[in-house]
């Protein structure tokens, strides 16, 4: 995904479950933590001042139960703001 991102000169994040919206090689200290749905509004509030000046977001996941909370936050980020979002999975 990030060399299909850089070809099409296009931003690249990573939605991590303890540190929000990452660029790809920012280096981070390990962790073993999954986004719980208790958690979502907050990391929602946390990420959406990253989401301005975007007009389209696509979320690449893999299938799994733990992924729901992961797109809730994008959407609950997004909010009512004009910006498409696509979920690809």
């Amino acid at each position: 995904m990030l060399r299909l991102a850089e070809e099409k000169c296009a931003d690249f994040r990573i939605l991590s479950g303890k540190f929000g919206l990452l660029h790809p090689h920012e280096p981070i200290p390990w962790y073993d933590h999954i986004l719980t749905p208790n958690e979502v509004a907050a990391m929602a509030k946390n990420i959406a001042p990253d989401l301005t000046g975007y007009t389209e977001i696509t979320f690449f996941h893999h299938q799994g139960d733990y992924i729901a909370p992961y797109l809730a936050t994008v959407k609950q980020a997004v909010g009512d703001r004009k910006i498409h979002l696509c979920s690809i999975d």
